[in-house]
């Protein structure tokens, strides 16, 4: 089944609380009596979970570059260095 855009953006105001309260509202009894509109949330709210995880697990990997970078090589031991006796470690 194909969801329309405003209808895209109908779900994502609902998942992201950002519709006004009366709107809210009015998904809320939606979700209660339109199984198919009740499917297309969970599944975009899915997708978002699944876009979130790969955005954490991106940043992680650039922090551990980024620590490789700065705490192995030798050319940074002077900031290693500080950076350890700023930790007391």
């Amino acid at each position: 089944m194909k969801t329309s855009f405003p209808e895209l953006q109908n779900i994502e105001g609902y998942l992201t609380k950002s519709q006004s309260p009366e709107k809210q509202l009015l998904n809320e009894a939606r979700m209660l009596v339109d199984q198919p509109f009740r499917q297309e949330v969970y599944w975009q709210g899915h997708t978002y979970q699944i876009i979130r995880e790969y955005a954490r697990m991106e940043i992680r990997q650039e922090l551990e570059q980024l620590h490789q970078e700065l705490f192995k090589k030798a050319e940074h031991r002077s900031f290693r260095n500080l950076i350890l006796r700023l930790f007391n470690v």
